[in-house]
């Protein structure tokens, strides 16, 4: 399930959330705190998979903690589950925030773990959308996609340049593989496709682009110019 955090002024509550999470994913890391002020400072500095918020905290609500992490980029679409002894405030919540799910206490055990099964699934279905999987002589090679730079297709094979290798694929073409990744990536010659957020600098006069963390000159293909806005 990955990171998860959660944040109850309750002591009980809160050590009973963990327990409870760790028995449905006991690799999960769990960051558990009663202050909103920890919870977002800590979420600043690590990569959150889900939130589990009391509304009603010591220092400030959970809706307002909510509020500040939505103005995060990398969490605006994070699972936030809110914990309300008030049922009416669980409505201000799907209304105010971006609400994955909320649980009423007094709660039941099992009512929490049906909360964070959901999470759970929905996290693993993220998962697996930042992976691209290589089958390779009977086992399969997954490829985190912020780690590829780019992906170049020669002599009949796909070959993904990563942060730290290089991998073979003997079983796709550049299509398939590009009909299977996300946004950040676009195609800029019909032998290479880039992942945007490596792109250094774009080079007009030899229609080119060079890259952060690789030295490799990929070249712009006439035909792919509008991809990326130039005038060749």
């Amino acid at each position: 399930m990955g990171m998860i955090v959660i944040v109850e002024d309750n002591k009980t509550t809160r050590e009973g959330l963990v327990r409870l999470v760790k028995e449905i994913d006991i690799n999960s890391e769990v960051y558990a705190t009663e202050f909103a002020k920890d919870a977002l400072e800590y979420s600043k500095l690590n990569n959150v998979n889900a939130f589990f918020l009391d509304i009603q905290l010591s220092d400030y609500t959970g809706l307002e903690l909510a509020k500040q992490l939505r103005k995060i980029d990398k969490y605006i679409f994070t699972p936030i589950v809110f914990i309300t002894a008030v049922p009416t405030r669980e409505l201000e919540a799907f209304k105010q925030i971006h609400c994955y799910d909320y649980i009423i206490k007094p709660f039941t055990k099992e009512m929490v773990k049906q909360s964070i099964y959901k999470v759970v699934k929905h996290c693993s279905q993220e998962e697996e959308k930042s992976f691209i999987s290589i089958e390779k002589k009977g086992y399969t090679n997954k490829i985190k996609l912020a780690d590829i730079i780019y992906i170049e297709y020669r002599n009949r094979c796909v070959y993904f340049v990563t942060l730290k290798d290089e991998v073979k694929c003997t079983n796709k073409t550049l299509k398939d593989v590009l009909d299977n990744l996300e946004c950040d990536f676009i195609q800029i010659h019909k032998a290479y496709i880039v992942n945007k957020k490596y792109i250094k600098e774009i080079n007009k006069k030899d229609s080119s682009i060079s890259l952060y963390d690789n030295d490799t000159i990929i070249p712009i293909g006439r035909t792919y110019k509008n991809t990326i806005g130039v005038e060749l």
